[in-house]
């Protein structure tokens, strides 16, 4: 599996509209901590109006399936 961007984008829209400087990085943290398939991010505002956010999938090594 691959982390869905458009699920992803549908969690992020509820920060839209809301003033940049009263979003708080914890906030955006929960979203993408929702997702275990997220190794690393980074999270930067950038003003006026815009937050970046780099995503960085985790690569599977093994599955493991319990019977």
């Amino acid at each position: 599996k691959k982390i869905d961007p458009e699920k992803m984008l549908n969690e992020f829209n509820v920060l839209i509209g809301k003033n940049l400087f009263l979003i708080k990085i914890k906030d955006i943290e929960d979203i993408i901590n929702k997702n275990k398939l997220v190794n690393e991010y980074k999270i930067t505002k950038q003003y006026p109006n815009k937050i970046n956010i780099k995503l960085i999938d985790c690569k599977l090594q093994s599955i493991f399936y319990y019977l």
